[in-house]
């Protein structure tokens, strides 16, 4: 009876260290999965950063160039509207039969 005992005893041993044995190996697998994961990922991030920076390097050099364009338009657009309203005040007063006033001379963007 000891002998079965002994047995049975060596048996669930041997069945604990397996057990042991195998949470060692997934969980040394899982580990392993997790690095590769992070390889992976970082790999992605740098081919995608490789390819957003010249685009967005690209749309920021355009729209630089828009802004240079734009900026004398809305100067002279700003200018010519302070000189029709300087001459329509003056032509309303002037029907009106009021003494027009001394205005500052209207701007011109060159």
């Amino acid at each position: 009876m000891n002998d079965v005992r002994k047995r049975a005893q060596d048996a669930a041993y041997t069945a604990i260290g397996v057990g042991i044995l195998g949470a060692q190996q997934i969980a040394q697998l899982g580990e392993q999965a997790l690095d590769a994961a992070k390889s992976q990922l970082e790999d992605a991030r740098q081919a995608l950063s490789g390819r957003v920076h010249p685009l967005v390097s690209d749309v920021r050099e355009r729209l630089t160039d828009v802004r240079d364009r734009v900026e004398p338009l809305v100067d002279r657009v700003q200018a010519t509207a302070e000189s029709v309203v300087s001459t329509g005040t003056a032509k309303a007063r002037s029907l009106l039969g009021r003494e027009p006033e001394q205005s500052p001379p209207a701007r011109h963007a060159a």
